[in-house]
């Protein structure tokens, strides 16, 4: 259910119908039914694994502290705010704005993360 939320590439009718077993081999839209299809995306892969360490490493600093972080502090914590209690622990500011934090965390588009 998630991937079908939050999948961007793949035509919605050929995930929906897989998933019930559906076997023949055309079943994208052909009428650009599905908003994946219409919109034809362009999606660029990047790799987020120095973000993901970092926000890891938030989320383990404030369990280890019994700290309890709301989204809006955990990218307060990501974006630099209180830099010097967060650098102490092993956390670096991320170089990316707060408004894309946001709408890559859980406070914005579904987690998914966007470009």
């Amino acid at each position: 259910m998630v991937r079908y939320c939050v999948d961007v590439r793949e035509c919605r009718r050929a995930m929906f119908l897989r998933h019930f077993g559906e076997k023949q081999q055309d079943i994208q839209c052909h009428d650009a039914i599905c908003d994946n299809c219409q919109l034809k995306r362009s999606v660029k892969d990047i790799d987020v694994t120095v973000h993901i360490k970092n926000i890891y490493r938030i989320l383990d600093s404030a369990s280890d502290a019994n700290e309890q972080l709301t989204a809006a502090k955990l990218i307060d914590a990501w974006t630099g705010k209180d830099a010097k209690k967060w650098k102490e622990r092993g956390v670096t500011k991320t170089d990316l704005p707060r408004e894309r934090c946001e709408n890559n965390s859980c406070m914005g588009s579904a987690g998914r993360l966007s470009g």
